[in-house]
């Protein structure tokens, strides 16, 4: 438990702070010592310096984290969607060969509508030659958006058809291809679900564990700034004190730090 003696120098070490960031907000700071004043600046940038140091650090751990959330609940949909996957896959071994027909005439209609387009995309192309051996540039230009959209297009429809010819293949060959799909969903999910078990289970890692070590050596880094600032300031607290350059908000704060000063003496005269 502190004594009255070192009650009474805490607060008046509190005073001289307190004194010293009255002094900032009222313009007094220049009137003590230029090196104390000096000092004081230095401090104030150190203790910014190093609380950018920790802000960086801690952004760095949220990321990490994050990354650790979001692949967690990017393994969760993604097995949740193969399980949708056996779901459907049972429910096609049952399925007769004839279950097929409106597919292959979706296909037979999509490959006919991509022949379509492809030929248009190459007829917009030799729009777009044309147009430049004109020098008709903005009708080239146009033509070139079209022909990024024919192709965005395409690419879309040949997507479409894969996948219906992959569904076809499904229903020709419905139970050895449904079963061999399957064990592979079940592979897939018996890897994820492995992935999320030690993801759910451990830390980020060696990389996080290095970076709240970093952390808490730069929160400690921190502290020490924050505590030589505090000094910096008392220092230029005590040389306004000694010198009482006349202020009215400062005033107060000798008339404070006078009867502090008495108790001390006091205290210290007793022993």
């Amino acid at each position: 438990m502190a004594s009255k003696l070192e009650k009474a120098q805490a607060q008046y070490e509190k005073l001289l702070i307190e004194l010293g960031n009255k002094a900032e907000m009222v313009d007094m700071l220049q009137k003590a010592d230029p090196a104390l004043h000096t000092a004081f600046q230095q401090a104030k940038e150190a203790l910014s310096d190093r609380r950018l140091e920790l802000e960086f650090i801690q952004g760095e751990i949220d990321g990490a984290h994050q990354n650790q959330d979001q692949r967690i609940e990017e393994l969760k949909r993604e097995i949740a969607e193969l399980e949708g996957s056996i779901k459907t896959s049972e429910k096609v071994i049952g399925v007769k060969k004839d279950k097929a027909s409106p597919l292959k005439t979706k296909l037979a209609g999509g490959e006919y509508d991509l022949k379509f387009a492809e030929r248009a995309l190459e007829d917009e192309k030799t729009m777009k030659r044309k147009a430049e051996e004109k020098e008709d540039w903005d009708k080239a230009e146009r033509s070139e958006k079209k022909i990024k959209a024919m192709k965005i297009d395409i690419l879309k429809r040949r997507g479409q058809l894969d996948q219906l010819r992959a569904e076809i293949s499904q229903f020709e060959n419905p139970a050895d291809q449904a079963q061999d799909s399957i064990e592979e969903y079940q592979r897939q999910i018996d890897e994820k679900q492995a992935e999320l078990a030690g993801l759910e289970e451990a830390s980020a890692g060696e990389l996080l564990e290095d970076l709240e070590r970093q952390r808490d050596e730069k929160q400690r880094d921190v502290r020490r700034s924050e505590m030589h600032l505090e000094d910096t300031i008392a220092d230029l607290g005590e040389a306004l004190y000694e010198k009482r350059f006349p202020h009215p908000v400062l005033e107060k704060f000798y008339a404070d730090i006078d009867q502090v000063a008495a108790v001390i003496d006091k205290l210290q005269g007793a022993k």
